[in-house]
């Protein structure tokens, strides 16, 4: 590999950590900061500016995993999004059946709402629910259940579709196969 080359590839390799590292403060930020607005349904102006540049960064991810040839990406995404999926899936079926959870799962459900989009859907759903609609409480927080499982459901799928795309066409974990390069015996 020629040294123009190597520049390139360092270069992107920098791009998508930087990108990655933007887009977990990101997320952390902005789950913290609509977490402690949710308190009092007090949504200002900025902190619909934070979460909206949150969704155009989670677009922005989305659309370079569609260009991606890398599995790995892919891999872990579909895990942490299958796991995701699960979470509110319990929490959403529990909240139906009126299950009351134990004192001592509290702090990890708290820990895993701060890791996955729970704070920043639930703020998208304020505005949907209790600003256009009127629910209820009891049916706000239903259906922002039911959206934070319906969210991490559409990534597990489209992360899964991804890697299956990327797995057909012949990609490595750690990227894209030369068709040329072939053995010589």
């Amino acid at each position: 590999m020629n040294r123009t080359k190597k520049s390139t590839a360092v270069a992107v390799t920098a791009c998508v950590l930087l990108h990655f590292c933007a887009c977990t403060l990101l997320h952390i930020y902005t789950s913290i900061y609509a977490f402690s607005e949710s308190w009092y349904n007090t949504y200002a102006a900025w902190p619909w500016i934070s979460l909206g540049l949150w969704l155009l960064v989670l677009l922005a991810l989305d659309i370079w995993l569609f260009f991606s040839v890398v599995t790995e990406p892919l891999r872990t995404l579909k895990r942490y999004w299958g796991f995701g999926t699960g979470v509110f899936a319990a929490v959403f079926l529990a909240g139906l059946l009126g299950i009351k959870l134990p004192d001592l799962l509290t702090v990890p459900v708290v820990i895993l709402i701060f890791l996955f989009p729970a704070n920043q859907i639930q703020a998208f759903s304020w505005l949907l629910f209790h600003e256009c609609t009127a629910l209820s409480r009891t049916a706000q927080s239903y259906a922002t259940c039911g959206l934070d499982l319906l969210f991490c459901l559409i990534h597990f799928i489209y992360t899964a579709w991804l890697l299956r795309r990327v797995r057909k066409r012949g990609a490595l974990s750690y990227g894209p196969v030369d068709p040329g390069a072939g053995t010589v015996e």
